[in-house]
């Protein structure tokens, strides 16, 4: 397996996951947990994707 370095803003790491995975960006849905690390550069490279916090409920 080929080692690739870029930084999640960076659509190409989601196109190579594509590609890796042989599916298009319909297909996925991304989980991260830093709004603008992780939710800015799926939602660049057309994936759906959610939020995961890691706070847990008061009460």
């Amino acid at each position: 397996m080929e080692l690739i370095v870029l930084r999640k803003l960076d659509v190409r790491i989601f196109r190579e996951m594509e590609r890796r995975l042989e599916l298009v960006s319909e297909q996925l849905i991304y989980v991260g947990d830093a709004f603008g690390l992780d939710i800015d550069g799926a939602s660049a490279a057309g994936l759906f994707h959610l939020v995961q916090s890691s706070s847990a409920p008061s009460g």
